[in-house]
């Protein structure tokens, strides 16, 4: 989670329904209604312990649990604070309920978190403006992939910001 383009982390969670299918309806389909977790600091420190409302559903399964995914938000807005590099782990448990009405939980997992400020930037060689000393990313240069969530787990290209952000002209900057 690098903090110069975002302050909370949120991830896709793949969920499976271990109930066996009915045979006349649907009473093992399980919907999603809450996300449990647990934030602390890599070292055990337990930052918060917060519950969010959560979607989703899956199916009964036959021969494989049926999947389902859902959004939870493992690090809230001003967690951490700005500039600070840390590692946080975040236990989730996931509860639902059946159509038949009963209340069923996931195990708890565990995702890990790397905070940072300025780590996902990358300055590609080929963006360099020759023409200035050190390294000047050329704002506008060839087309780029753009991230799926800007500041969550994948690089972003230095031609991608660095129009509104001064971090991005330059590593020193």
């Amino acid at each position: 989670m690098d903090q110069v383009f975002t302050d909370s982390y949120e991830a896709l969670v793949l969920f499976g329904n271990q109930h066996a299918a009915a045979k006349k309806n649907d009473a093992n389909r399980v919907t999603l209604n809450t996300a449990h977790v647990e934030l602390r600091e890599e070292s055990g420190t337990v930052l918060q312990t917060f519950s969010r409302s959560a979607t989703g559903f899956a199916d009964p399964g036959v021969n494989a649990p049926g999947w389902g995914v859902t959004a939870v938000t493992l690090v809230p807005a001003g967690t951490v604070n700005p500039g600070a590099a840390v590692t946080l782990v975040a236990s989730v448990k996931l509860e639902g309920m059946t159509l038949a009405g009963e209340v069923v939980e996931t195990p708890s997992f565990e995702f890990t978190v790397k905070v940072c400020e300025g780590c996902l930037i990358q300055y590609p060689l080929d963006a360099d403006d020759p023409s200035l000393p050190g390294y000047q990313c050329i704002p506008y240069g060839d087309a780029v992939e753009t991230p799926c969530v800007l500041g969550q787990d994948d690089p972003i290209d230095c031609r991608l910001c660095a129009v509104t952000n001064s971090r991005c002209v330059s590593p020193s900057a």
